[in-house]
């Protein structure tokens, strides 16, 4: 699962939150004024959400049925937004060897602005497809960052992000 589908399953587990945050008004700004997020509401949310899709093992080809739950942490303030995500009892069959997958997740995003301009993100994965028997196990573990430094544009990944299969 990429980190793409996992920033999308973070999105739906939001989506599913009871009672969704409003975003207050935010005053505009002169040019040259710093940046200020207002979120409004409070500065925490803890969401819960069923967990269903598919996914495919670069191991054998094989696609997986997979259902669970997936648990999400937002919190923010005016100038940070972080989420940390993890699945929980994430499992499916092999559709074409029948095998049983587990699937283990966490991430954590990061995001980081500042007065003048500079900001940051970070996303930091660990994947864990375990399968039954013989079938091979995928894992992936990376962490990549990005963002201005108020003179460049900057990107880095370290880990693996493409997986080993095990």
């Amino acid at each position: 699962m990429s980190r793409f589908a996992l920033l999308a399953l973070a999105g739906l587990a939001l989506a599913a939150c009871e009672s969704p945050v409003t975003p207050a008004p935010v005053a505009q700004r002169s040019a040259g004024a710093p940046v200020a997020f207002n979120l409004g509401g409070p500065n925490h949310q803890n969401v819960t959400a069923p967990l269903s899709g598919y996914l495919y093992s670069p191991c054998n080809g094989e696609i997986v049925n997979v259902a669970g739950t997936e648990h999400a942490v937002v919190a923010y303030s005016d100038t940070t937004y972080n989420i940390h995500v993890n699945t929980s009892d994430v499992a499916g069959t092999g559709a074409t060897t029948g095998a049983l997958y587990h699937l283990n997740v966490t991430e954590k995003q990061g995001q980081a602005y500042s007065s003048n301009g500079t900001y940051s993100v970070s996303f930091q994965v660990n994947e864990e497809v375990v399968a039954s028997g013989t079938t091979p196990n995928f894992m992936a573990h990376f962490t990549e960052t990005f963002g201005w430094d108020g003179t460049q544009y900057y990107s880095h990944i370290t880990g693996d992000p493409n997986g080993v299969c095990k």
